[in-house]
């Protein structure tokens, strides 16, 4: 058959259509026949149309280097050519590509169209070119666009949220003819994302004024700012809702979604009866409630769920095991992270950049086993700054600040940059072991790197080792270029103060910490009556023992009862010290009973020595 007579057999027509459907079924190769045939009959020259249906056949199947060779290949290049090429470089991440096409088509093409504009502002809003989505905007208003699609109205909408700039989105919102479930729903996500629950539930009641419905997406977001506002009351209004409309009978996603915001809210009991009402579980629900009881302070219950999710005949995935890793840390489970541990290796998950290394360093630092954690940490084929932060900071929970400091200098030794996380945990070593020279060596570093903000941790960090050390002058200095100074700092001041013999100027701080509305806990307390005992200022340790439990809620400890018996018998005022002991059980104030019993001997109140002394060892 010669080839006039094949192109009767098949006109271009036809091949239109089969490109078409070779485009919806994913079928590559029956669209490279065609292709072929194409090519060999000469119909790319006169045929825009089956150029264009070659280049969004690469396009959706991903084949963007094919795309761009056929669309180099047409002699003629219409609106929809540009707009196909763009199209695909958008869908398929390749963002840049997609600007310098359109950059290309500005000089060279035909004037972009509705949907050219929206897949060019798509891309914006994948890299958050906000400015070039600005110009977009104002030349979709310029040629009056916006009136005769809503299409773009809902790609702007779209832009500006995932760009951040909801104040925009809410005015291009505004600015829409008419609104539908999806720009609603498109705004709500902006504000659930960007952590403005309020405004997320404002969107969602005017949206049931306006008559509409949400959808099982719209629940979903609105789930997600309950969560985030940790407003269980909302969301269990929501929920309710959403029983109603009958998707939780078909959508596990939303169920899920449910799931999680309880468990985010911390109201268990009611995240574990709807989990048990879920028409059907997966690794995502049973991870959920899993994370739920772990980030809840429940590592038992964690850990039970864990064992009933394989029971049930489901395989863990890297999530489970970095929550269930959490669990026997916070538990200080070791034994069981240990099995954790081996049932990772059996599955060889390990060193897959899955970050399961860093769960496990941080489980059995966690755990106090400390050597297991090095070894661990040893066997990482890639350390990176996380790794090493975890293993700092395991030695400075367990106070070996030696270790934390070597590990520093191997990190360094490595060539990676410390953040800081691992300057705060270091200037804690320092701190713990009394290692002011290298704290100072630290804290220059730290300045030199611009890491040293006014409002920073590691500032607070700083004053803490520097007055633990006794340069009080220097931590009042890095104290008072702190931005805002809260309780940790002020504690830290005034216990430095104290430590070091300065208890007037102790209690000046402490003065000063009130009238600048900060409240104290119990560790302020307690060494505010430390420093009270030092200059035996009895009435006023009485006056901020009583007032500060009455005034701040603060429930004394056995440490406040042992310093107020302490500063009592101080001052010979033995009555007010064992009327004051006789409030608590023997077994729980030794320590108080102690201090009245040295305090007797060295006013030379013998016979009420003997007394403390018997009744404590009743």
């Amino acid at each position: 058959m010669d080839v006039e007579t094949e192109k009767k057999a098949a006109p271009p027509e036809i091949i239109l259509l089969s490109l078409k459907s070779c485009a919806q079924q994913a079928d590559l190769r029956r669209g490279r026949r065609l292709h072929c045939i194409i090519l060999k009959w000469g119909l790319l020259a006169r045929h825009v149309a089956l150029g264009n249906s070659l280049i969004n056949l690469y396009a959706k199947l991903g084949r963007l280097a094919m795309a761009q060779r056929v669309f180099d290949e047409l002699l003629v290049l219409d609106v929809v050519s540009w707009t196909t090429l763009i199209s695909g470089y958008t869908k398929h991440g390749f963002n840049k590509q997609a600007f310098r096409c359109f950059d290309k088509m500005q000089l060279d093409g035909p004037p972009p169209n509705a949907v050219t504009l929206s897949c060019l502002l798509k891309a914006c809003g994948n890299t958050g070119e906000l400015e070039r989505g600005q110009d977009v905007h104002a030349d979709i208003v310029t040629k009056g666009l916006l009136t005769e699609s809503f299409m773009l109205g809902g790609a702007l909408l779209n832009m500006y949220v995932k760009c951040g700039a909801l104040t925009q989105a809410q005015q291009v919102f505004e600015d829409l003819p008419s609104h539908n479930v999806i720009t609603w729903t498109t705004l709500i996500t902006g504000y659930c994302e960007h952590e403005q629950g309020n405004q997320a539930l404002d969107c969602l009641r005017r949206m049931k004024g306006e008559g509409l419905s949400p959808n099982a997406v719209t629940f979903a977001c609105i789930l997600k700012a309950c969560a985030g506002m940790g407003a269980v009351d909302k969301g269990t209004e929501i929920h309710a809702d959403i029983v109603r409309t009958g998707f939780l009978e078909t959508d596990s996603v939303l169920g899920n979604a449910v799931l999680d915001m309880y468990c985010r809210c911390r109201a268990l009991e009611k995240a574990r009866q709807v989990f048990n009402e879920l028409i059907v579980w997966d690794v995502v629900s049973w991870n959920v409630l899993i994370t739920g009881y772990t980030q809840s302070g429940y590592g038992e219950k964690a850990l039970f769920c864990f064992e009933r999710m394989k029971n049930e005949g489901f395989f863990p995935t890297t999530v489970t095991f970095s929550i269930v890793l959490q669990a026997c840390g916070s538990i200080g489970a070791g034994e069981k992270g240990r099995e954790v541990h081996s049932e990772i290796d059996r599955q060889g998950l390990l060193n897959n950049g899955n970050g399961l290394e860093n769960a496990l360093i941080d489980m059995y630092a966690k755990c106090g086993e400390l050597t297991k954690a090095r070894q661990v940490f040893d066997e990482l084929l890639n350390r990176d700054v996380i790794s090493w932060n975890i293993l700092v900071a395991g030695y400075c929970q367990h106070d070996q600040g030696e270790e934390a400091l070597e590990c520093y200098g191997g990190m360094q030794h490595e060539g990676l940059f410390p953040d800081i996380v691992t300057f705060i945990c270091v200037v804690k070593a320092c701190s713990s072991i009394g290692a002011l020279e290298k704290g100072i060596e630290i804290h220059v570093e730290v300045v030199r790197k611009g890491l040293l903000g006014s409002d920073s941790p590691l500032r607070n960090a700083l004053v803490d080792m520097y007055a633990k050390s006794g340069s009080l002058v220097k931590a009042q200095e890095v104290f008072d270029e702190l931005g805002t100074r809260n309780l940790v700092a002020w504690t830290s001041l005034i216990a430095g103060f104290c430590e070091h013999g300065h208890c007037e100027e102790a209690l000046g701080r402490f003065e000063q910490m009130e009238r600048e509305g900060i409240r104290p806990d119990v560790v302020t307390l307690a060494c505010v009556l430390k420093a009270c005992g030092s200059i035996e200022a009895a009435e006023k340790g009485q006056m901020y023992y009583e007032t500060l439990s009455a005034n701040y809620g603060i429930v004394p400890t056995v440490e406040h009862l042992t310093c107020m018996v302490e500063l009592f018998g101080r001052a010979g005022k033995f009555d007010k010290a064992i009327a004051l002991m006789k409030q608590v059980q023997v077994s729980c104030s030794l320590p108080s009973w102690f201090s009245l019993w040295s305090a007797c001997r060295k006013r030379g109140n013998m016979s009420l020595a003997r007394f403390t002394f018997e009744y404590a060892s009743w």
